[in-house]
């Protein structure tokens, strides 16, 4: 080895380990509880006092220089309670010692039960480059839910684009989405979705969606429908989705299942708005049940009527849900207005299921 090049080794010698020195002691040094208690609280600041989702971090640290890992992340909020209970029990929150000394919040003593969603690792990671340049390029993964989720994030001053992926993500670990239904569940969710949204305006964007759920049940034979009839479970099966989207409309393609006990499908649209909460939807939806379903127990045989008699059952004493049944046995839906808090009204055997395939009205069109 000749002088020159010893001496230039040395020399490259310092940086290098001037480097390796900077990231060993960063990451011995780094605050990962302060960092955990910043995201707890800045999630939780944006939330709606005592209703809104709740998150708790139980580590945080770093990821790729430019990034932030955590384990131990849970989602929960507060069951159906009245207002009154959830607004006290908000404000009489507590806080106790962590596993390692930190503060973790808890509700306090007589608060209302809260349903949670446990991430066993996530990570986010901000590409430096791409923000020295005024793009804020963000991307995401986690292992969750006895599956995976992956993506990106990425927004400037002309657009913003999100990609997903999702991988056998196990439907019965997700209580909040249990909860939304109002049943347990299971089965293995995977699918993906692309979108581009223009002037970062929703109500512009274009894309696809696209999941399937494999193996999907519902209900188990001991929870209750509105805390009444408890009803066996449900084999639905494959349940697939393919929705287009395009200068803000999202378009299903295919919504539906024809599994051993349940026939589903669904058609409609999704007129976007910012913020989300206010978006439009005009949706029909039909579904039956089977035979064999039907017959399955005493309980189906009172809530449905016995197939080979002409004797109604429960179910079809509800004038709605009457008006709502066709000749073959499905029963018709259509659902419209907030897709937070749409309107469903039955659909008479005349009504068209397509109605809404046309374009919303002028006056659901307006922003």
């Amino acid at each position: 080895m000749t002088p020159r090049i010893r001496r230039a080794l040395s020399l490259a010698g310092y940086p290098a380990f001037y480097s390796v020195a900077l990231l060993v002691f960063a990451d011995l040094t780094f605050p990962n509880d302060k960092l955990a208690r910043f995201i707890e609280s800045e999630f939780n600041s944006r939330q709606l006092l005592g209703s809104g989702v709740r998150l708790e971090v139980e580590k945080a640290s770093p990821y790729w220089l430019s990034g932030v890992e955590l384990q131990g992340v849970r989602l929960e909020r507060p069951q159906a309670a009245d207002t009154e209970a959830e607004s006290s029990a908000a404000a009489s929150w507590q806080t106790k010692p962590g596993a390692n000394g930190s503060a973790a919040q808890k509700p306090a003593p007589g608060a209302a039960a809260r349903s949670a969603a446990v991430i066993e690792d996530a990570h986010v990671r901000l590409a430096i480059l791409r923000a020295l340049f005024g793009t804020k390029r963000v991307s995401f993964g986690a292992s969750a839910f006895g599956g995976e989720l992956a993506g990106v994030y990425s927004t400037n001053d002309e657009s913003t684009e999100l990609e997903l992926e999702i991988e056998r993500v196990g439907v019965s670990d997700m209580p909040l989405l249990a909860e939304a239904v109002g049943l347990p569940m299971t089965g293995a969710l995977t699918g993906n979705a692309l979108l581009n949204m223009p002037e970062n305006k929703a109500s512009k964007a274009d894309g696809s969606i696209t999941f399937k759920i494999f193996d999907l049940t519902v209900g188990d034979g001991k929870a209750k429908i509105l805390n009444t009839i408890a009803l066996p479970k449900v084999t639905v099966g494959e349940v697939n989705f393919d929705a287009e989207v395009r200068e803000g409309i999202l378009t299903i393609k295919t919504f539906g299942a024809k599994g051993k006990d349940l026939e589903l499908e669904a058609e409609g649209r999704i007129r976007l708005r910012e913020p989300f909460e206010t978006s439009l939807m005009e949706m029909t939806m039909r579904f039956r049940f089977s035979d064999a379903y039907k017959n399955k127990s005493d309980t189906t045989r009172g809530l449905f009527g016995d197939p080979n008699s002409s004797t109604p059952g429960l179910l079809d004493l509800d004038p709605k849900v009457r008006r709502s049944k066709r000749a073959d046995g499905f029963y018709a839906w259509s659902a419209r207005g907030s897709i937070v808090k749409p309107t469903l009204v039955p659909l008479s055997e005349g009504a068209s299921s397509r109605s809404t395939g046309k374009r919303p009205s002028r006056s659901s069109r307006e922003p």
